[in-house]
């Protein structure tokens, strides 16, 4: 019986500091302005399972406006705690303006650059992670896809996204491939190549999230024939 409860007492006490995990998962499929994609929302739901598997707490959103997108982030960030782990992943349009990346509400009628408005852009989004004192930020976009209808000064300066530049030691951003490239929304499948390989190799345990990332990177370069590469970007310390 003293053994028992001692192993109770030492459960309830790793129960207790385990840290707290929150994640916002995104998949916009279905847009005004944009041509519609067929993946995203099966990729957002997939990527609900897998963070909840992981013992995260999910907000889970699909085909979110601004207004939704606006209030998914306020709630996500009220959940967040000193500490916790964050994690966002995001599947749809997105864009990069002037080096700045966007996550692009499926009601978004902007046709040029000074339209975008947050809470569209990453940063921002990362600022309300770091806002929170989170222990570890973790950032999944695949939506380095082609925006026909947003124009700039140049057509094509706003294919893929930006390289994404942080001095955090605790953030880890990853594309669905490198900046300036384009992903493919994979037609023949119902979830996109890169949330398929990621929800598979992300609940191998035993694994560090930068090696679980070197493996989507060779898996998806291997099998879209070297077309899409993923890309990492951040250095963690822990």
């Amino acid at each position: 019986k003293v053994a028992l409860f001692t192993l109770l007492v030492l459960l309830s006490v790793t129960f207790s500091h385990a840290q707290k995990r929150v994640a916002l998962v995104v998949g916009n499929s279905t847009y005004l302005n944009q041509n519609d994609l067929k993946n995203p929302v099966n990729d957002a739901r997939l990527m609900k399972a897998t963070f909840e598997k992981l013992g995260f707490k999910v907000h889970y959103h699909t085909n979110a406006t601004s207004l939704q997108l606006l209030e998914a982030v306020r709630k996500f960030h009220a959940d967040l705690t000193p500490g916790s782990i964050a994690a966002v992943f995001f599947s749809g349009h997105g864009s990069q303006v002037d080096d700045r990346n966007y996550i692009l509400p499926t009601d978004l009628k902007a046709h040029f650059k000074y339209e975008l408005k947050n809470p569209a852009r990453l940063k921002d989004i990362l600022s309300v992670m770091e806002a929170a004192k989170t222990s570890l930020n973790l950032i999944f976009l695949d939506c380095c896809r082609d925006v026909p209808n947003l124009m700039t000064k140049e057509r094509n300066s706003n294919q893929g996204l930006a390289p994404f530049r942080t001095e955090s030691d605790s953030t880890l951003v990853s594309y669905a491939t490198k900046h300036g490239m384009v992903a493919f929304d994979n037609p023949e499948g119902t979830n996109s190549l890169y949330t398929a390989t990621l929800a598979e190799e992300i609940i191998q345990p035993g694994i560090v999230i930068e090696e679980v990332l070197r493996r989507v990177a060779k898996t998806v370069f291997k099998k879209s024939k070297k077309r899409q590469r993923p890309w990492s970007y951040g250095n963690l310390l822990e």
